[in-house]
């Protein structure tokens, strides 16, 4: 009754204070194809001229709204979709190493936490040795790990240094973004989960518990908070237009999956017992309860969304569902084109990925069968490796001598092209489209102008030749999704892009016999 009362208490109090926002509402017409998109550019440096020439951005423009108001100038028709992640929390502000003052001020609870266990005796705010009164689980498997932080009592991390096995201790730094200070006998010690470098994998379930938070008078969960400081966020009061404003066209939720279990490195049988500390009580739960728990927390989150923002869409990205109707769209943050296959490819693309019988995900075509409008982005990287611990590639994507992945974009756009979908060609998983703008000639005809290819014809065809196919107003694309160079007769002429970077492929000129080189596509132009 708790959770019901505060979240609708939530929800009536944006009712009555007038918690309104100003949507752009201008009437925009479908756009032409390609759709390209980018994801987090920098919105400081790029000049507005580079900026505009996408058509879909997700990126934050809270402090920069000047940038913004010029791009839409220049493009009109820009959907421009606010990023927020609730899913994560770093630990020190952007691009400094001063520790991020959020994540100082929010309870133990607020983050998800392993199995763990208790102190077996008090500790000052100066003991570097933490005595637990177990070092392992029942099985003998170790529930600490020497480089991991630790969550210690309610406001406290520490970084584990060294373990003594038989003493049950650790050798802890302590104090390690959230300030030490002493603990009595019994409190709770266990591991963050941490996901991506830096930081903290926040308790998105419905069972986080509620606390008071400084600053505010009411208990309330991690999501719960999460929700009433994004608005305050994104929805700045405009005094000019004495209401609180919104100057986006959407929200993009960051992996906000409806499954988080693949987090232990544990069996997906939903039969197995689970390491997540789901109750705060060092006791394993089946796979199934956590998962139906985070699942029924982003729903909670959503709903807080949808009644402060009527009418806004919103998508996700990295959506492990099937749950289409939830949603106005998705981001795809695909991996796997540096070593692909058939198989990988229609899973994405075309059908639904029935290998496991527990984790859906719904294929790329799937968002279109009922619903044209669906903003869904297909994302591609240019570097597909994770990060190091420090967010370093191993390669720059500004390098003025680098040379990109012609076939990679030429196989993913083509792929793209046979929905209704946009598309971002982007450095790497850390940088995005910060790293730098590469701008290709399948993006504009070489320079002739976007949206050069018009509009679909109709729905993509599978060829007998094992090729897929789309038509437009102004051209086809092709796409083999096979191994293997296929060779195919058209029913009529069609000229190849004249570019200029790689002009091996795009050679301006017309024919109707393609060879395609297997994991290809090409642009023809009637």
């Amino acid at each position: 009754m708790l959770k019901i009362s505060f979240i609708s208490l939530l929800i009536i109090s944006c009712t009555i204070n007038s918690i309104c926002y100003s949507q752009n509402t201008n009437k925009r017409s479908e756009l032409p194809f390609p759709r390209l998109g980018m994801w987090w550019l920098d919105a400081w440096n790029e000049p507005p001229e580079k900026i505009a020439r996408y058509d879909l951005l997700l990126n934050e423009f809270e402090n920069n709204n000047d940038k913004l108001q010029a791009v839409r100038q220049i493009n009109p028709h820009i959907k421009v979709f606010r990023p927020i992640s609730p899913t994560e929390t770093a630990w020190y502000t952007w691009n400094t190493q001063t520790p991020e003052p959020l994540t100082k001020i929010l309870p133990s609870s607020f983050f998800l936490l392993k199995i763990g266990s208790v102190l077996r005796s008090p500790i000052s705010a100066n003991d570097t040795v933490v005595p637990l009164k177990d070092i392992s689980d029942s099985k003998g498997v170790s529930l600490f790990h020497t480089g991991q932080t630790i969550a210690i009592g309610r406001n406290e991390s520490a970084r584990i240094i060294s373990i003594n096995v038989k003493n049950k201790t650790l050798t802890v730094k302590r104090g390690f973004i959230r300030p030490a200070s002493k603990h009595n006998l019994g409190e709770h010690v266990a591991e963050h989960f941490s996901f991506w470098p830096k930081t903290w994998v926040m308790n998105n379930t419905y069972h986080c518990p509620r606390e008071i938070i400084p600053g505010f008078n009411k208990p309330m969960n991690w999501l719960e908070f999460f929700f009433i400081k994004l608005t305050n966020e994104i929805t700045p009061y405009n005094e000019y237009i004495n209401q609180k404003e919104l100057r986006y066209d959407g929200i993009i939720i960051d992996r906000f999956e409806d499954y988080q279990s693949w987090l232990a490195d544990w069996s997906w049988n939903p039969e197995d017992i689970f390491p997540i500390d789901l109750y705060h009580n060092n006791q394993p739960v089946p796979v199934e309860e956590f998962d139906a728990s985070w699942r029924n927390g982003t729903d909670i989150l959503l709903k807080l969304l949808r009644a402060q923002y009527p009418g806004l869409p919103i998508i996700r990205n990295n959506a492990s569902t099937v749950r289409y109707a939830l949603y106005d769209g998705q981001v795809y943050e695909t991996g796997g084109w540096s070593s692909p296959s058939t198989s990988w490819w229609e899973n994405l693309f075309i059908k639904i990925n029935t290998d496991d019988n527990y984790f859906k995900v719904g294929p790329y075509m799937d968002w279109f069968k009922n619903n044209k409008t669906k903003t869904v982005l297909i994302e591609v990287y240019e570097d597909e490796t994770m990060p190091d611990s420090n967010l370093k590639y191993k390669k720059p994507f500004s390098d003025p001598e680098f040379i990109p992945n012609y076939q990679r974009m030429r196989f993913s756009l083509t792929s793209t092209l046979l929905g209704d979908g946009f598309y971002s060609y982007e450095a790497n998983t850390s940088s995005h489209g910060s790293g730098g703008l590469i701008w290709f000639d399948e993006y504009d005809n070489a320079g002739q102008g976007k949206g050069y290819l018009g509009y679909p014809t109709g729905e993509y065809k599978f060829l007998p030749e094992k090729l897929y196919m789309r038509e437009f107003d102004h051209g086809i694309v092709l796409v083999n999704p096979n191994s293997n160079v296929v060779h195919i007769t058209l029913d009529r002429k069609y000229r190849k892009i004249k570019g200029k970077q790689n002009p091996i492929i795009n050679d301006g000129k017309e024919t109707s016999r393609i060879s395609l080189n297997g994991f290809d596509g090409i642009i023809l132009l009637k």
